[in-house]
């Protein structure tokens, strides 16, 4: 059932895959973003669906809550810091300048906890599949936005008003 699902978001997100895979490397070399206004759906698709796709995935065969891809034991811990990775990562695509610095250093931590996270979940998945079309972009944006992070603080520094 699970390869079934894997297979079925496979087919529906193969064209948001390849625009999140030429996005990165296009905003790598260029310094912006290529999609403007369709990046938040491409963001939703890659980043959330997957999320709700496998809690709906337990739901549907009588699972704990993270037994799926998890321990169950650890399953709400791991739900919630996938939840605080997003929030973490639509926060910085929101926000046009920076933070505090007692804000920016966690938020950059759950960008990189996002990272680790699309790594664990690729190991357990142990599908090519499901890491080229779940984990991969999903890891992408994360760098992404770090890269981003970055690159606004620079500018920031740069700036002889603040």
């Amino acid at each position: 059932m699970m390869n079934e699902i894997v297979k079925f978001y496979s087919f529906i997100s193969g064209f948001p895959t390849l625009l999140v895979i030429f996005e990165f490397f296009y905003f790598m070399k260029q310094d912006r973003r290529l999609l403007r206004w369709g990046a938040v759906a491409l963001e939703i698709m890659i980043l959330v669906v997957p999320f709700i796709l496998l809690r709906s995935y337990e739901v549907i065969m009588g699972m704990k809550i993270g037994e799926a891809l998890f321990n169950p034991a650890y399953g709400w811990f791991m739900y919630v810091l996938i939840v605080l990775c997003q929030l973490a990562y639509f926060y910085c695509s929101l926000r046009k300048k920076m933070a505090s610095l007692l804000w920016e250093v966690p938020v950059n931590c759950f960008l990189i906890l996002g990272i680790a996270l699309n790594i664990i979940i690729a190991i357990q998945m142990a599908s090519l599949v499901g890491t080229l079309v779940i984990c991969l972009p999903a890891s992408l944006l994360f760098i992404q936005m770090l890269v981003n992070n970055y690159r606004l603080l620079i500018y920031t520094l740069e700036d002889t008003d603040v």
